[in-house]
């Protein structure tokens, strides 16, 4: 590919023709030279995504240089609507669209985003755009264009193309599109890029592209084949026992010891504190294990109580958990809330979403749960890890955050574990929070949203 830079700032291309750009922003050239490369070598991603006839949207287009490889793509019965909100970049936008041969674009200078003030006065849904492809550059709030383009979403179930900066944490981002319901391909693009001023002065550019496509999404009635797999070994886990690794020393965990659901007791105060404040009387353990804590007496703060059920002042607690033949039932009623501790690290990514979304929709007030972000000490009967799910904790914020837009009325609260090794010290717990609700944390707690 030729290309060139003159002292005009216009970008040469044998595919593009002459574009104008920002003389600050050299990042506009490395995203050219990559379309333009991927237009020419008919670029695989791309390629499955952009079809002839496709209506997309561009937002914080930019100069244009992926609203033009698209306009391209999708030809003349396709059409792209192109948004930049920045003024300079805006009139470059205009010139650049008016000097190709297609007529399929469309530019306009608004601010795309989710909060209805000032600063982003304009909400993607306001539009009622068709939409194939929904792209989102680097100068906005990706989340934030996302939020404001739910119904859009939902109706068109659009591909997304989505471009980060190459040092932008993306955690959060990705798991809320994994709430969505998308698979998401992460494609990091490298750009060594030669200064004009001087020859010998190379900078390194990195930016990455998600590439998001609508997949059928798991469900009760059609879990994935991982959760099959999964339910069948736990099933055996709590029949005859499990192995753990401590210290390199391998255990045995006898099966009436096996997820006895003592984990729970970690959280007692806190649940209690929900239940309270929100007057909660009947509440769902969602994979409970063995329920012992509700059969057993137990100790809190230095008092013991005859259960659980005491402690909370709860009237109705009932157990699910579907490796036990006598738990598995699940329960068709609504619970005033529902709670999962030690559960969602063991399932997979594919199933996380419908089985949230189950828990939020059967509550009421609360929806209480914790996730590790760390590999278990627990192996499966095949040896692999029992936590097949390993994330870091604004990815479980983002999930969260996903799935509670559908339930408005339904608080969450999401305690998160990372495991943290200082030198000389043996590894630590470090405690995150996700929760659409104000909490009072200590002071080594961290607070996500």
């Amino acid at each position: 590919m030729d290309a060139a830079i003159n002292d005009q700032c216009v970008f040469h291309s044998e595919v593009f023709g002459q574009i104008t750009y920002d003389p600050e922003d050299l990042t506009a050239i490395d995203r050219l030279n990559f379309y333009a490369s991927a237009l020419q070598k008919n670029d695989a991603i791309l390629g499955q995504i952009i079809k002839p006839g496709m209506h997309i949207i561009d937002v914080a287009a930019n100069i244009g240089e992926v609203s033009l490889t698209f306009s391209r793509m999708v030809g003349t019965t396709g059409s792209v609507h192109a948004f930049e909100q920045n003024r300079n970049s805006y009139q470059r936008l205009r010139r650049n669209i008016q000097a190709q041969p297609l007529n399929n674009v469309v530019a306009s200078e608004d601010c795309i985003g989710h909060n209805t003030d000032e600063r982003t006065p304009h909400r993607l849904d306001d539009y009622a755009l068709d939409c194939d492809v929904l792209r989102i550059g680097t100068r906005v709030n990706a989340l934030e264009v996302i939020l404001g383009a739910q119904t859009t979403i939902n109706q068109h179930k659009p591909y997304l193309c989505i471009e980060r900066d190459g040092e932008e944490d993306i955690a959060e981002l990705v798991g809320f599109i994994h709430g969505l319901g998308y698979q998401i391909y992460c494609q990091d693009v490298a750009a060594i890029r030669n200064m004009p001023e001087t020859a010998d002065t190379r900078v390194t550019s990195r930016f990455r592209i998600l590439f998001c496509f609508p997949v059928v999404p798991a469900s009760r009635p059609c879990p994935s084949p991982g959760y099959l797999e999964l339910l069948n070994h736990y099933q055996t886990m709590h029949s005859e026992g499990y192995h753990r690794e401590v210290n390199g020393e391998q255990l045995f965990t006898p099966a009436e010891q096996a997820f006895p659901g003592n984990e729970l007791l970690r959280f007692a105060e806190t649940i209690q504190s929900l239940t309270r404040a929100f007057g909660s009387r009947s509440l769902l353990d969602y994979g409970s294990g063995k329920g012992q804590p509700y059969h057993h007496p137990v100790t809190i703060n230095g008092q013991q109580y005859s259960s659980l059920a005491e402690y909370w002042g709860v009237a109705h607690i009932h157990c699910y958990e579907p490796a036990i033949a006598e738990l598995s039932q699940w329960p068709g009623e609504i619970f005033d809330a529902v709670f999962s501790t030690d559960v969602l690290e063991h399932l997979p990514e594919a199933d996380l979403p419908w089985i949230i979304e189950e828990m939020f929709a059967h509550a009421r007030h609360f929806v209480f749960c914790s996730a590790a972000c760390h590999p278990a000490l627990a192996r499966l009967p095949d040896g692999s890890n029992a936590h097949c799910t390993i994330q870091p904790p604004r990815w479980w914020s983002g999930l969260f955050k996903a799935i509670a837009l559908h339930h408005p009325d339904v608080r969450y609260v999401v305690a998160l574990f990372e495991s943290e090794t200082q030198a000389g010290n043996s590894p630590r717990s470090r405690l995150s929070w996700a929760s659409n609700i104000e909490l009072e944390i200590g002071a080594d707690a961290q607070m996500l949203s």
